[in-house]
């Protein structure tokens, strides 16, 4: 049996999720933040969000708005045995020629028992460097990707050659915000700050 589930959001250029996130000075929403909105569809739809995997993922194009916009966000899924098939699709408002642009799809897997993997092995201090969030946000602002308070973290990442561990906590601008997702949209940016910890400074321009 297949189930088509809808579910639809506006997003305004107030909104702190874009407003506090800047490419090149354009408001963009960060992809990983639809990832909420699939973890909020299935908790209102009465699953565990932690008993599910999301798999193939695709950001097709990116949620921009200018000054005063607002964009429709609609997200479809079709529900066949224990997989949804999801698209995420917007729209300027109010604007009679805007046409739909698909901006994010993914596969959600039902079942899923948990990482087999399990914990990850203790943090070799040996060679450690130590990195706080504000050297991680300056090496993003030197390629032009601005984040205010309200999509920032606060803490420090400890690093080697190949792995690193964080201890981060949400700005207390951000931290405002938290009840209202699943897992607040800093967080999930956060973690495409990753090549802006290994990257080697010297090789970014001089943060403007």
């Amino acid at each position: 049996m297949t189930e088509v589930l809808r579910f639809a959001t506006r997003l305004q250029a107030e909104d702190f999720v874009v407003a506090d996130h800047r490419v090149h000075g354009v408001r963009i929403m960060p992809g990983v933040a639809f990832l909420d909105m699939v973890w909020r569809l299935l908790d209102a739809k009465g699953y565990d969000p932690t008993r599910v995997e999301i798999r193939d993922v695709l950001f097709s194009e990116a949620v921009a708005l200018a000054g005063g916009e607002t964009r429709r966000i609609v997200i479809e899924a079709t529900a066949r045995d224990n997989v949804w098939e999801v698209v995420a699709r917007s729209r300027i408002e109010d604007r009679a020629e805007a046409a739909w642009s698909e901006n994010f799809r993914c596969r959600v897997h039902f079942g899923w028992a948990g990482n087999e993997a399990g914990n990850p092995a203790p943090f070799d201090a040996k060679g450690v460097a130590v990195l706080a969030m504000d050297e991680v946000y300056a090496r993003a602002r030197a390629v032009e990707i601005d984040h205010a308070a309200r999509m920032r973290m606060t803490g420090e990442i400890r690093k080697t050659a190949s792995a690193a561990e964080a201890s981060l906590a949400l700005t207390l601008e951000a931290a405002e915000y938290e009840t209202d997702y699943i897992v607040h949209p800093a967080v999930l940016d956060t973690a495409t700050l990753v090549p802006f910890v290994f990257r080697d400074p010297a090789r970014i321009t001089k943060p403007y």
